[in-house]
């Protein structure tokens, strides 16, 4: 098995063409990031609705169980995909209507000290070019 990993918000309109040069590289295997639709940060591992594809991309389930389909048949490739359940976005309803279920400091004191050093972290971040670096 040899597995090639594509992370769908960086994949354009053109999926097949991606696909085209993954299958001409003989990969037999096709890994995505998490195809939910994504909170504001816009990372793959930040979802802000487990039970939604994205919409940039897809305007249905049937639309992804075509392109899945397509990929078994014209490419030969088996699928696999990252279902991040428990990866919600700070933006999402379901958050939102229950933020007892969120890590926060009230939620999990025990995490304060990681959270300090993230705001650090951040604010270090934030002048860096200051720092001359």
């Amino acid at each position: 098995m040899a597995l090639q990993t594509v992370v769908s918000k960086w994949m354009g309109k053109n999926w097949d063409a991606v696909f085209e040069r993954i299958a001409a590289k003989k990969y037999n295997m096709i890994h995505f990031t998490p195809l939910q639709r994504r909170g504001h940060s816009n990372s793959p591992y930040s979802i802000y609705d487990q039970l939604e594809f994205d919409p940039d991309h897809f305007s249905s389930t049937e639309e992804v169980k075509q392109m899945v389909h397509r990929l078994h048949t014209k490419y030969k490739a088996l699928t696999l995909t990252d279902v991040v359940f428990n990866h919600t976005a700070d933006n999402s309803k379901w958050l939102r209507e229950h933020p007892e279920s969120g890590y926060n400091a009230i939620t999990a004191p025990h995490l304060i000290p990681a959270i300090e050093l993230d705001g650090a972290l951040l604010q270090f971040s934030k002048t860096m070019g200051q720092l001359g670096y």
